[in-house]
């Protein structure tokens, strides 16, 4: 079997999708699977012990959707599959290859991205679960006409919580064909370094520390945070909150930093790579993730496998890797339970210490070794029942 991995990004970008294909691919490229990627991307550099092949992003779409369309193909040989990351930027154009080859694809769906996408554009005001129920015009309708073409047509569909499995069964894709693999990280290979120190290789001044990270869209819940923030002064007065990452929501936050007077208080760290925010991490008290909307956080098991007590939103994925009170807190995504939940984790150390550490070893049970066996053998039984369709 040859996988050919169709992904909108990967290293030198940052990001969990790039993460994820890059750390992939490797362990099946190590372990004899032969591999291609086709990504966007400017330049030829390749340092993967694989093809890599890059389509520039600053070409118009049609080009650009062509030109992955005619990469993908290419790559599509015999007993080929192609493994798609998105579905529709790599994999509407990887999905038409894969059809005009008679070659399987297997999908990854991280979340809905007509939604998000209409959300990011003022197009759609509903939560994602009630947007799954009717149908929406323009842009975002072309959009969910386009990921519902490539769920369907893909041999299996991997998501990584149960929550986007019942999202991608309602647009009509048959759940024997929808496999949960839960996301993973790789352990840091490093020891963790202690808490004072981390805090004196950044620079950071004594004092509570929070700590959020992603990327800067409306349902991220940055602006709840933002306005949380006076009421944890009050009491915790010393008290900081930062925020790494980057977004189209950046202006407008610090903006909303700045009118109310909070510059000194919340910082943003822009985006970070993986080293760095793992150092930023154990330099902190308490990790928060108010977002209204979660596929499987990345960045939570992060701040998990760094030993930090973590309060999460209800939402999603989320309650599929804490249980409320044992691994972290659980709230709903508004400021007067982030207030309250965060406050009790501050002023309580005993909590912060259990949480962290029962934290941690459940997110050790996230193994990345599982991740890609599992992984590997969905990729080949897909292959396979494609092989036997076409005797």
């Amino acid at each position: 079997m040859k996988v050919v991995f169709a992904t909108g990004i990967f290293p030198p970008d940052i990001g969990g999708p790039a993460t994820y294909v890059d750390g992939l691919a490797r362990a099946l490229s190590h372990e004899g699977t032969g591999v291609e990627v086709v990504t966007y991307g400017e330049g030829d550099e390749n340092q993967a012990p694989f093809p890599v092949t890059r389509i520039g992003r600053s070409r118009s779409l049609p080009i650009r959707y062509t030109s992955f369309f005619l990469a993908v193909r290419r790559s599509l040989q015999r007993e080929t599959l192609a493994y798609l990351q998105d579905p529709v930027s790599a994999g509407l154009p990887a999905t038409l290859a894969a059809l005009s080859k008679k070659a399987p694809t297997v999908v990854k769906i991280v979340g809905d991205l007509a939604w998000e996408i209409g959300r990011e554009r003022g197009l759609v005001g509903e939560g994602v679960e009630d947007f799954q129920s009717r149908p929406h015009r323009g842009v975002v309708g072309r959009l969910q006409a386009a990921q519902r073409f490539v769920a369907r047509s893909a041999t299996r569909v991997v998501t990584p919580s149960a929550f986007l499995k019942k999202i991608v069964t309602g647009w009509g894709v048959d759940p024997e064909r929808i496999e949960v693999i839960f996301n993973a990280v790789r352990s840091p290979e490093s020891p963790l370094a202690k808490r004072e120190e981390a805090r004196r290789r950044l620079g950071l001044e004594p004092g509570p520390i929070v700590m959020t990270a992603g990327r800067m869209v409306p349902w991220k819940g940055f602006d709840t945070l933002v306005a949380a923030m006076p009421e944890v002064l009050a009491r915790e007065p010393e008290a900081r909150l930062l925020i790494a990452g980057s977004g189209p929501g950046e202006e407008g936050l610090r903006r909303r930093i700045e009118a109310a007077s909070l510059e000194r208080k919340v910082r943003l760290l822009g985006p970070l790579d993986r080293e760095s925010l793992a150092l930023y991490l154990r330099a902190s008290d308490v990790f928060v993730l108010g977002s209204t909307y979660e596929g499987f956080s990345h960045v939570l098991l992060e701040a998990m496998l760094a030993e930090l007590p973590v309060v999460a939103s209800r939402v999603g994925g989320n309650p599929e890797l804490i249980e409320d009170g044992e691994h972290g807190l659980l709230v709903d995504p508004e400021p007067s339970s982030i207030v309250s939940a965060l406050l009790r984790l501050l002023e309580d150390g005993r909590l912060r210490e259990v949480l962290a550490k029962r934290g941690r070893e459940r997110a050790r049970t996230f193994r990345w070794p599982d991740m890609v066996t599992r992984t590997k053998a969905l990729l080949q039984d897909a292959a396979e029942t494609s092989s036997r369709s076409r005797r």
